[in-house]
């Protein structure tokens, strides 16, 4: 979603990025970046369009997914997002799923059941577990440049997380 989309753009502001930070701490890795997100996706929207990002590059090997915080509960974020893991994994590629990070323009909670049936998707899959993007930015709200979306520097700092979390894919 847009979250994502922001956060993956390597925008000068965005720097370094995710791919940056890979190639730095992983010598002779420059991982190439397609940016599939696109603003208001909901997960259904995803999954059906799913397989033509799978196409875009059969190359891509991993697939990083922040997906949800448009959806309108945690049930249809849980069973579209399982659909769509399925549907990387069958093409024989990782999927691994971030926790969305805390909101504060809605004044409710709305992402901490979202994050509940993120974190159960990823124990039953046993997938490698994505970045913390809710204790991250629950720990600093002023990252969020409208209470939903990470400011710049938010986005550097989810880059970092992302190349945290898939650090284990990488040869020591």
């Amino acid at each position: 979603d847009s979250i994502g989309a922001g956060v993956f753009d390597r925008a000068p502001t965005h720097r370094p990025s995710f791919a940056d930070r890979i190639a730095s701490a992983h010598p002779g890795y420059d991982p190439a970046m397609i940016d599939a997100g696109f603003c208001r996706a909901r997960s259904g929207e995803v999954l059906a369009r799913i397989d033509e990002v799978l196409a875009w590059n059969p190359d891509a090997r991993v697939f990083a997914i922040t997906l949800g915080a448009n959806d309108p509960d945690a049930e249809t974020l849980r069973r579209d997002l399982d659909a769509i893991v399925a549907r990387v994994e069958a093409a024989g590629r990782i999927a691994i799923v971030s926790r969305l990070p805390y909101q504060t323009k809605y004044g409710e909670d709305f992402v901490a059941p979202k994050n509940r049936a993120i974190d159960a998707l990823v124990t039953a899959r046993g997938l490698l577990p994505g970045p913390d993007l809710d204790a991250w930015f629950r720990a600093r709200p002023d990252r969020l440049e409208d209470g939903l979306h990470p400011d710049a520097r938010g986005a550097v700092a989810a880059s970092a997380l992302w190349a945290d979390s898939v650090a284990p894919l990488y040869p020591k």
